[in-house]
C-alpha cells in the first residue's frame, strides 16, 4: 500500500509540474454557419523558433476556404504582415507554418479569415487568436 501511494504522488507531481505546450486559441466563434477554432503551438516565441505553427478546427463536414495572416500591433493598432496562407479543409488544417526568420520581433496574432468562395472571395467574416510575443 505505501508504494502504491508513493508510486501515485510521483505521477501527480509529473503531471502537475510538466512544462506544457502552451498554445494560444480563438476559442470557438461561428461564422457563415461554421463554428471554427484557430490556434499556435505556443504562447511567445523565443529566438530559437524557427515558425509559428497555426490550425484551425470545425464543427461539421462542409468545406472552408480561409486565408491565415499574420498581423503585428504597431503603434497600438494592429498591422496585416506581408505573408499569407490560403487553404481549405472539412474538420482541421494541416498545421501552417510562418517563420519567424521573416518578421521582425513584437506582439503578433493571426487572423483567419473564412470565405465563401473557392477562389477566396466572399468574405464571411474574421477569426482571431489572443496575442502572443516573438522575441529575437
Amino acid at each position: 500500500m505505501k508504494k502504491l501511494l508513493i508510486t501515485l504522488t510521483i505521477i501527480i507531481a509529473a503531471v502537475l509540474y510538466a512544462p506544457s505546450a502552451a498554445a494560444v486559441t480563438s476559442g470557438y466563434k461561428t461564422i457563415g454557419g461554421h463554428t471554427i477554432s484557430v490556434s499556435t503551438d505556443a504562447n511567445s516565441y523565443t529566438p530559437k523558433a524557427k515558425s509559428i505553427d497555426v490550425t484551425a478546427r470545425k464543427t461539421g463536414n462542409e468545406t472552408v476556404y480561409y486565408r491565415f495572416t499574420l498581423q503585428k500591433k504597431v503603434s497600438g493598432k494592429w498591422k496585416d504582415q506581408r505573408f499569407s496562407l490560403v487553404g481549405s479543409f472539412k474538420n482541421a488544417t494541416p498545421a501552417k507554418e510562418f517563420y519567424t526568420v521573416n518578421h521582425t520581433a513584437g506582439t503578433h496574432r493571426i487572423k483567419m479569415t473564412i470565405y465563401k468562395y473557392k477562389n477566396w472571395t466572399g468574405v464571411k467574416g474574421h477569426i482571431y487568436t489572443p496575442s502572443f510575443e516573438v522575441r529575437k
